[in-house]
This record gives structure tokens, sequence and C-alpha cells, in this order.
């Protein structure tokens, strides 16, 4: 099968007409990333393309389908511990327990953080994961995943920083 990767924007001002998708289908993307503006050379850059004409359809692949599939089998051959995926559970199972969540962090979630911890210790050029790898992107697999309370709502807590107090207390299990 082909690789694939969806990639979805929503304006946060143009709500009109657009609709928060259900846990259940927020649970199936894998990370939740917020990228903000563009750096000002950038964005003038983008600003003198459009001046010059030049349009999305004249943009050049950086990477071929083939070397996309085989970065995928290098990412799958990253060596994750027991002790890791130890780790990875206990802090999915914070996530489960946590009394301003309504919802914790589901198996998908789980294994999504997996395979997240092996592609940036694969970016990295490290064939095994290490606990800072899982500790530098679980927060962007997990905060679409949870919900907080009604009274963690009005009390204006940040589910990101509540997931990083969780992720600093989770206990990386020995072996």
């Amino acid at each position: 099968p082909q690789p694939f990767m969806v990639l979805v924007t929503q304006n946060p001002v143009e709500f009109l007409g657009t609709y928060p998708l259900p846990e259940a289908q927020m649970d199936r993307f894998m990370m939740k990333l917020d990228i903000g503006y563009p750096e000002r050379e950038y964005e003038m850059t983008m600003a003198r393309n459009f001046l010059e004409g030049k349009t999305a359809s004249q943009i050049q692949p950086v990477i071929s389908v083939e070397e996309l599939i085989a970065m995928k089998e290098a990412v799958r051959l990253v060596h994750v511990s027991d002790s890791i995926l130890g780790y990875i559970r206990n802090i999915v199972d914070l996530t489960r327990r946590e009394e301003k969540f309504i919802l914790g962090a589901s198996p998908r979630a789980l294994l999504h953080l997996v395979r997240a911890s092996q592609a940036k210790a694969f970016l990295d050029g490290r064939d095994y994961v290490k606990p800072d790898d899982v500790r530098s992107i679980a927060v962007n697999v997990l905060h679409h995943r949870i919900t907080l309370t009604a009274e963690a709502r009005l009390l204006k807590e940040d589910p990101d920083r509540v997931l990083d107090v969780l992720i600093t207390h989770a206990v990386i299990p020995v072996g």
C-alpha cells in the first residue's frame, strides 16, 4: 500500500460552518501541531512569489514516494525497549487518572506515541528510543485527545501544562 499523510488545517478565526470533530475522530490523528505564523523573511518570500505569479503547482517535491516508504520502514526498525514502552504506558495511564480531564488518552494514543517516539529517534540519527524522545513529542501526540472538565476550564487550566506535569511525573520503569 502507498503511504499517506493527511494534513488538516483549521483557521480558529473562521469557525462559521466548521464544527469540532468528535473525540473518536480526533483520536485518529497522530499529532496536533500549532505552527503559528511564518517568520518575517519567509512571509516576504511568499509575497514576492505571489507578485511574480509563482503558484503552488510549480513547487517541486522534496522527497520521492520511494524515499518516504524507505524512511517509514526505517522508523519501524527503531528499537523500543520494554522500559520505554512502560514509560509511555505510564504517561497514558496518568492522563486517564487525571481529575482535570474528562477523557484521557486512548490505546490508539499509546500506539501513536510509540511510533512518534521512534520517528523522533530516527530523525535524531539513533536506532533506539530514549525517554527524551518520548517527552519531546508527547504533548503534540496527546493534547488533542484529552478533554478538560468544566471546572478545569472555568479555572482556565492549560491542558498542555497539565500534560507537561503528568509527563514529568511519569515513572520510567527499569529494565
